[in-house]
């Protein structure tokens, strides 16, 4: 059986919840992964032992392009970001310097030594759908919130822009005010606490596990497709309501927020270019969480 040549890779955010899995994909595949993050969200026992980590701002360019020139990868997993849609509105240019600054000054450091980069977008570029149903790339993009301006902007400094829908999965933090409807569930459950549901919870997402997202990151990397962007998602919509009956237990509910009423996305761009699938069950992936 022919030996797969080892490669030299950059994850970004490599502490954090998608990237500490996209990290330990490479290293078990065999390459080499080099980790940069601040551990400003992310968390020091994510990092894979097998991998070089290094403390690091992605707003600091000189840093950056010094870290590039010096280890040359094959290609750069841009995932450090402040996630957030609610902290940035509360704290617009903080988010900014950290996710359109940021994601400028890694670009450039990575063009520089000719390294490939696969960013991590949102589905938030796409704000509130003006029609129920899947969302296909295509679709108007009218975000309405700085996060997803930021992630709008910032997929015009990659090769390939990957827009997450509503990631889940193990070491998705629940410890925060921000955290996403699956950590902060997870969190509630622990606690033996009801499980916090903003508005009537009719509100539907698209949920796709991270082990599917890394799956989708590492087609992205091979595919070699410029200036693209690509949606990925389940292609199943479930509301918020629905999934906390999966979870179990009381429910409160909390006064609505603002967020989009209905997200669902359409992934056949993602089969088509880059072969991808997700495979993942959501009962199966709620399993996996350990709670």
């Amino acid at each position: 059986m022919e030996k797969k040549a080892k490669k030299k890779y950059i994850v970004t955010g490599g502490a954090g919840f998608i990237g500490s899995h996209i990290v330990d994909s490479l290293v078990n595949d065999g390459h080499e992964a080099i980790v940069v993050d601040d551990l400003s969200s992310g968390l020091s026992s994510n990092l894979n032992p097998e991998a070089r980590f290094f403390k690091m701002d992605v707003r600091d360019k000189a840093a950056l392009g010094d870290l590039f020139l010096k280890e040359k990868p094959n290609g750069v997993f841009h995932l450090a970001a402040i996630v957030s849609v609610q902290f940035s509105l509360e704290h617009p240019e903080e988010t900014f310097g950290v996710n359109v600054t940021g994601t400028k000054n890694v670009y450039e450091a990575a063009k520089k030594v000719g390294s490939r980069m696969v960013f991590s977008s949102s589905s938030a570029v796409y704000g509130e759908p003006l029609e129920e149903g899947p969302i296909s790339e295509s679709s108007p993009l009218r975000p309405k919130s700085p996060y997803g301006e930021h992630k709008m902007a910032g997929e015009k400094w990659s090769d390939l822009s990957l827009r997450y829908f509503n990631v889940y999965g193990p070491r998705q933090r629940g410890d925060s005010p921000y955290a996403g409807v699956f950590a902060r569930f997870v969190s509630l459950v622990k606690e033996q606490k009801p499980l916090t549901v903003f508005g009537d919870g009719s509100q539907t997402r698209d949920f796709v596990y991270v082990g599917d997202v890394v799956a989708a990151n590492r087609k992205a990397m091979k595919n070699g497709a410029l200036n693209e962007a690509v949606n990925i998602g389940s292609g199943k919509a479930i509301s918020i309501q629905e999934v906390a009956k999966m979870f179990g237990g009381r429910i409160e509910h909390l006064p609505p927020r603002v967020e989009p009423r209905h997200s669902l996305a359409d992934i056949s761009k993602a089969k088509k270019l880059l072969k991808w699938s997700p495979r993942m069950q959501l009962e199966e992936g709620i399993r996996k969480l350990r709670f």
